[in-house]
């Protein structure tokens, strides 16, 4: 009988260890997601803005040709 509590015991602490380490797991998980889709989003929003300025420089431009 003591051995079988002490096996239902164990496998309970090993268990709880599991699900421990499970979440600390997936919050990494999150967190390098977050930082990684962070990271693409602020490279889309600078190549836009960059393209957006361009985009501005060409139409002053072509104004600028039709004032002549």
């Amino acid at each position: 009988m003591v051995a079988k509590s002490e096996i239902v015991r164990q496998a309970q602490h090993r268990s709880s260890e599991m699900i421990s380490d499970a979440k600390m797991k997936s919050g990494e998980m999150r967190k390098a997601a977050a930082e990684y889709i962070d990271d693409i989003m602020k490279q889309a929003d600078d190549d836009m803005s960059k393209t957006l300025a361009e985009l501005k420089k060409a139409r002053q431009n072509i104004k600028a040709s039709q004032r002549k």
